[in-house]
Formats: C-alpha cells, sequence, structure tokens
C-alpha cells in the first residue's frame, strides 16, 4: 500500500508492505513485503529495506535490480493481451445515498 509517497524508478515494493505519507524510495531500491515505511522516511537509492519499520538490511545487487527489470517487462508486456481477456469497464457511480441495483444500470 503506497498512500502520499514517491517512489523513483526500478523499485520494487513487496507485497502486504505499507509506504506512509512522505516517504521517499530511491530508485534501484527494494522494499520486503511486509514492511513498514514511516512517514517521512527516505530510502536513499539501492538497498533492501524490511521490518517494521523498515530498515536497511543490505545493498542491492546488480542481480536484484536484473530481476525488477524483467518483472517491469513481463507485466507491460502481458497488459495488452489481459485486456483483451477482461477489457476495462467503466460505469458510473449511483448518485449518494444509493446502492448499485437500485435502478442503476
Amino acid at each position: 500500500m503506497l498512500h502520499g509517497a514517491r517512489v523513483d524508478d526500478d523499485v520494487l515494493v513487496g507485497m502486504g508492505s505499507v509506504v506512509m505519507n512522505g516517504a521517499h524510495i530511491g530508485a534501484g531500491s527494494i522494499v520486503a513485503a511486509g514492511a513498514v515505511v514511516t512517514p517521512g522516511t527516505t530510502v536513499p537509492p539501492g538497498p533492501v529495506v524490511a521490518g517494521v519499520p523498515a530498515k536497511v538490511v543490505r545493498q542491492a545487487t546488480d542481480d536484484d535490480l536484473a530481476h525488477i527489470r524483467a518483472n517491469a517487462e513481463s507485466y507491460t508486456s502481458r497488459l495488452p493481451a489481459a485486456r483483451k481477456v477482461r477489457p476495462v469497464v467503466r460505469r458510473p457511480l449511483p448518485p449518494a445515498g444509493t446502492f448499485f441495483g437500485d435502478g442503476m444500470p
């Protein structure tokens, strides 16, 4: 979960992690799954951070960075095919105080 944070390029944010308001994650960094980056924290470019609160545990390697880039390429290359299978459907929100099924299309 990202909330009011700045995340630079080539960053991997692990599942279940929380990056809070005003935090800045530098390029090439990895935020471990389940980590909590507290408000206003600046993670410099290149480390792996983990824990609650998140702390630097080691520097990211060239292999880590290659993995991040390969994952990003994999997602972006498969996106057009995924949109054909399950297109994005946008519907208007119901007026305040009503619920879906109250005559909304």
